[in-house]
């Protein structure tokens, strides 16, 4: 009786593990330059300066991809002050949320790609309790090359933080950024 509880927890860990990156869809977006997964075909948008995808793994937990045709809002910046427009970023993000930020870490690629990992907690109004206040948390990297601004989200309420931690690993160890 313990080698089949032992086997069925055994198969459930390894389910667990293989699920979280079967079945994901690789997106390459039309200029190439990077790469990314979801675990189905997200919705996207096109406008002049911006390329949208988002995806709702279920009502609390949604991913996003931007990729900002940055130089008509950044100007084209050499790479001394590349981490300018990922410092803007970071703050017009707090500013928006009137969040709090939780962790800030660069990213390097290589010399002339750089970016910022960047955690940010606001409080928002629970709907799911009576009239509570929730923590929503936000990760999001975010990757400029000197011209175009990329950012990849996740975010959930606190109640979804194991969940959303998992998701965001996944989510992050599937981005290419190509040279």
């Amino acid at each position: 009786m313990k080698r089949i509880i032992i086997i069925i927890i055994l198969l459930l860990i390894a389910y667990s593990f293989y699920g979280q990156n079967s079945g994901w869809v690789t997106i390459i977006p039309p200029n190439g330059y990077f790469s990314f997964k979801m675990p189905a075909q997200p919705s996207s948008y096109d406008t002049m300066n911006l390329k949208f995808y988002t995806y709702s793994v279920d009502t609390d937990i949604v991913m996003q991809v931007y990729y900002y045709d940055a130089g008509t809002v950044f100007g084209n910046n050499n790479s001394d002050s590349i981490d300018n427009p990922l410092l803007f970023f970071a703050g017009q993000l707090l500013y928006s949320t009137n969040g709090t930020l939780s962790s800030i870490d660069a990213l390097e690629i290589n010399e002339s790609i750089r970016g910022k990992e960047i955690g940010i907690t606001y409080p928002v109004l629970d709907t799911t309790s009576s009239n509570d206040t929730t923590e929503i948390y936000i990760f999001t990297r975010v990757y400029h090359d000197g011209h175009s601004l990329l950012s990849f989200y996740v975010s959930a309420p606190e109640r979804r933080l194991n969940d959303l931690i998992a998701l965001k690993n996944s989510f992050f160890a599937n981005i290419a950024i190509l040279n």
